[in-house]
Order: structure tokens, then sequence, then C-alpha cells
């Protein structure tokens, strides 16, 4: 038969003699080993900070909150190897970080994206529970996980026409959009979410080609068309010495592709225009006359296409071009 063996805990000496207020109550949470465990930390500390318990009493009052599984690990704990709160928070993390499917990494937010018919306000709740399990947020890498997670279209333009100055800000912005959309569209996925892009109609000009080509391999069409062309010779001859032989265009430059998530840079864009003009093409010739406006029109500026339109900072060529050199690793 089995007998019970009283098992005294990792507690040391220490922890183990510290007496507790009588006045205090038992904490009204529990952990059994399912669950993240961050989360009952975080609800630990906060039922016992403000209380003024010394370390060692907290190392106690924790113990209590265990159950089942839990509270068996504890007691499988080398004696005396904890002898502080933070290395039994520490040892009680590592045993059962993996009971959470949370993303608990600054990299894992890249993982996060909105989902083909997902409204941007189930899009923002999501990131906002990853980014709340997520330990020492980095905020320009969770700017540059959430651009890339975005499928919003109107709402990517938005930013990236006028960007925010930093990732809390970016938030506040994704919020007003968010509620916007939900006061337009309430929970139904957008048009443009809901609906795929209708394919484009096939044209009748390949079928026509389709069918002039296999008519010239008939027989009688072939003669007959032979005829009409000698015919035609013979009325208006075979030369034109009026005509001018036209001019073979040179092949336009194809402009560079459109982007909608930005690599984060560590300069403005008008710095980089202006320190790299020679690796930069410039922007493509101009359809229309330039504005006569001036900057003291607009009180706007844009260097690289020396107009008064825009800044160069929100000037969306200007992005794309420096955009494609990086990609292609041109510009570092």
């Amino acid at each position: 038969m089995t007998t019970y063996e009283d098992r005294p805990g990792p507690f040391t000496q220490q922890v183990r003699g510290a007496i507790r207020a009588n006045t205090s109550k038992p904490l009204k949470i529990d952990y059994t080993g399912v669950g993240d465990p961050y989360q009952h930390l975080q609800a630990f500390r906060s039922q016992t900070s403000a209380k003024g318990y010394t370390d060692e009493v907290c190392c106690n009052m924790f113990q209590e909150t265990l159950s089942g599984e839990a509270l068996s690990w504890f007691y499988e704990l080398p004696v005396g190897s904890v002898g502080n709160f933070k290395e039994l928070a520490d040892k009680f993390v590592a045993r059962f970080i993996l009971r959470t499917d949370g993303i608990h990494t600054p990299k894992g937010l890249l993982k996060v994206h909105q989902g083909e018919d997902e409204t941007l306000k189930s899009f923002v709740n999501r990131w906002q529970a990853a980014t709340a399990n997520c330990r020492d947020l980095n905020k320009e890498l969770a700017e540059l996980a959430f651009r890339r997670g975005l499928r919003c279209k109107e709402f990517i333009y938005g930013i990236n026409h006028n960007p925010p100055a930093n990732y809390d800000e970016l938030m506040a912005t994704a919020i007003r959009h968010a509620q916007a959309e939900f006061e337009t569209y309430r929970d139904t996925p957008r048009p443009e979410l809901r609906f795929s892009t209708p394919a484009s109609k096939v044209r009748d000009e390949p079928r026509k080609r389709e069918w002039v080509h296999s008519h010239d391999k008939s027989p009688h069409t072939s003669n007959k068309r032979g005829k009409e062309s000698s015919s035609r010779s013979n009325s208006y001859g075979t030369t034109h010495p009026h005509r001018e032989p036209r001019v073979q265009q040179a092949p336009r430059t194809p402009p560079p592709p459109r982007y909608e998530v930005f690599t984060i840079l560590n300069a403005s864009y008008e710095t980089i225009w202006n320190e790299n003009k020679g690796e930069i093409p410039g922007p493509p010739p101009r359809k229309f006359p330039k504005s006569k406006l001036t900057q003291q029109d607009t009180g706007k500026f844009c260097t690289y296409h020396e107009d008064a339109g825009h800044n160069t900072n929100l000037c969306v060529a200007l992005k794309n071009t420096i955009e494609s050199l990086i990609q292609k690793g041109k510009l570092k």
C-alpha cells in the first residue's frame, strides 16, 4: 500500500517562515495548469501589489492560487530552490508557457493577418489582444507587422497618403477608421472585402483574330485575297512616294510598381532623394504643363517633381521609386 508523504515544497527556510497578517483574505484566482501563465501572474500582481506584502509573503500567497497539475508541479520542485518571488515566477512561466496559444514575442506579430472577409474592427481587436500578450513590445516592429497584416486597401492608402508620426498615432487612426467603418457597414463585410474583383471580360478581338487566321488558311479565300491584292496593286501602285515612313518609338521605361507597405526608414524621403539623386530615377516626363502656382500659394513643394502641388515626404511617386530600389537591393 502507498502512504502519504509530506513534501515541504521548494521554498527556503526564510520564505517558509514568513508570517502573513490574519486580516488578509485568500485570493479569488486559481490556476490548474491550463491557460496563459502570464495572465495568471498579472492577475496575482493586481491583487497584491498595493497591499504592502513582503516578497516572502507573496511567494506563500502565490502557492495558494495553484491547484491540480500546477500544484503537483510546485511540490516536485527541489527543496530550497526558490528564495524569492522572481525565481518562483520564472520557473512558473518556463513550465507552463506552452499552455497558451497567445503571441509572446514581437516577431510573432508578423503572423497576425486580416482575414479575407474580416472587418477592420475585428482585425484591430485581434491585434490589440495579440500585442497585450506580447512581452517587451517593439513599437517599430509592431508598426511594420500591423501594416503587413492589413487588407483594407482604403485604410492602407490613407495611412500611406498621410503617414502617422508613430505607432501610437497609427493605432489611434486605425481605431477611428474602424469606428467609421462600423457605423457605415456594421459587422457586414465591406463590398471590397466581400466580393473578389470580377474577372475581366473576354474581348471579342482575340476570337476575331483567331477566325481570320483560320479563314486565311482556306484555299478559296486565299485565292480571292490574292486576286484582290493584285488588283489593288495594279490600281494604286506599289509605292507611295508621298508617304513618310513611320518613326519607330523607343520603348517606354515602365513605371515602378505601387506598394501598399513601405520599409521603415531612418531618414525622410526628401533627405534620401537629395542625397541619392544619382541613383534614384527622376519622375517621368509631364503630360501637362507645369502648374503656375508657387510654394507661397500652396504652402507645399515637392523637390522630386519641382512643383508646388504636394510635399516631398508625401510624394507617392518618390516613395514607390525608393521602395522599388530597396526591394531590388540597389538602395540601402
